[in-house]
């Protein structure tokens, strides 16, 4: 834990030497770091939860190394968060300026959709699996349903924003 810690420790600390001295691009590279973790942690449950749902007994070593990635969840709404530091470089349509002023593109909306989508997708991520190891197989049908539908609904407002984020660069 020790050397995770020192790890991000200086991760942290090159990227905020960056972001002083090349805002734009440590920002974007941030969003992007940020994007393909979420992905690829919140997708790996969601393979796990539709082995769940299609009852696919024969994936179980695929199954346990997908649930592994459950305890990453909790992190992704406080990683987003920290987007919040850069959006004057992400979201260049919320300056007053703009000519752009839709709620859903608000900076406030934005975060609180997000946040909130995380903290669900977390939540419920985490759910599935504890009930899944406790109970078995078979166990936890409805909240895997439930993981996939919040899945789905959050990877795609999430990508509708990292879509505007990208074309306005």
């Amino acid at each position: 834990m020790t050397g995770l810690a020192g790890l991000a420790a200086v991760g942290a600390g090159i990227f905020v030497w960056s972001a002083m001295s090349t805002p734009a691009e440590a920002w974007l590279a941030y969003l992007v770091g940020f994007t393909v973790c979420s992905g690829l942690v919140s997708g790996s449950v969601a393979l796990a939860a539709i082995f769940e749902v299609s009852g696919a007994r024969w994936l179980r070593l695929v199954r346990l190394a997908a649930e592994s990635c459950v305890a990453a969840l909790p992190a992704l709404p406080v990683l987003f968060l920290i987007t919040y530091l850069g959006k004057d470089v992400l979201m260049p349509w919320a300056a007053p300026d703009s000519g752009v002023h839709k709620a859903w593109l608000d900076v406030t909306s934005v975060y609180l959709r997000g946040t909130v989508g995380l903290a669900v997708v977390a939540g419920l991520g985490m759910a599935f699996v504890r009930k899944s190891n406790r109970e078995g197989f078979g166990s936890a049908r409805g909240l895997a349903m439930a993981y996939l539908v919040a899945f789905v609904i959050v990877t795609s407002i999430q990508d509708r924003k990292s879509t505007r984020l990208n074309s306005s660069h």
